[in-house]
């Protein structure tokens, strides 16, 4: 016996069919009002939609379904987690080479400070005299000499604007030895470190360089 549905209404209609002429027969009914009470009764169950009973196979296939979008989503995400992670480790070795530019920065400050240091002691007790001051005095400026040379080489390995950071304070303590310097360098990289500069520095620097040029012509 099949489900009530469309499929099985042919037979349904001739069996009501079979009946509403019995009826009429032994009720002395019209055949029509049979039919017609017949129809109405068959019309409901008519009206009733066919089974949407899903299949074992479309079942399987919805479930598959979204495991993989569930596994495509994990995947999106573990993307998206590796890129932050990769931006993060490029920020910190940004952070981590910023850090040691500094350091050698204030590096090279304190050892500029202590030489100066040196220097103004070195004067003092040169200028109490005595046997040997000539040499002491020509020691000096070869020792002068070759640390204006590596210092110079340590400035034009550094970005001008950290360059010019140094020099700011070199000015300060040993304005002669900066001059020097600056002389020393490379004179695009000395313009890029004096254009990296306060202007009033850069200017008072700039008049010390011209004058000491002016100084070699004249002599």
């Amino acid at each position: 016996m099949c489900a009530f549905n469309s499929s099985c209404a042919p037979r349904a209609l001739a069996s009501l069919s079979r009946i509403a002429a019995l009826l009429s027969g032994a009720l002395g009914v019209s055949a029509a009002l049979c039919a017609a009470i017949s129809a109405a009764t068959l019309a409901p169950a008519l009206a009733q939609p066919a089974s949407t009973t899903k299949t074992r196979s479309e079942i399987v296939m919805e479930d598959q379904s979204r495991v993989f979008k569930g596994a495509e989503m994990k995947r999106q995400q573990l993307v998206e987690a590796q890129q932050e992670l990769e931006r993060r480790t490029a920020r910190l070795k940004r952070l981590e080479s910023e850090v040691i530019r500094r350091y050698k920065a204030l590096r090279l400050v304190q050892d500029e400070l202590n030489g100066a240091l040196k220097r103004a002691r070195a004067a003092e007790e040169e200028e109490g005299g005595g046997e040997g001051q000539s040499a002491s005095a020509e020691q000096k400026r070869r020792e002068r000499a070759q640390e204006i040379a590596r210092l110079s080489q340590q400035y034009e390995k550094m970005k001008p604007a950290d360059a010019a950071g140094v020099i700011e304070v070199l000015v300060k303590t040993d304005e002669d030895l900066a001059v020097d310097i600056l002389k020393a360098i490379k004179p695009n990289k000395a313009g890029k470190i004096l254009g990296s500069l306060k202007p009033e520095i850069a200017a008072q620097l700039s008049g010390q360089m011209a004058a000491v040029r002016r100084g070699r012509r004249g002599g």
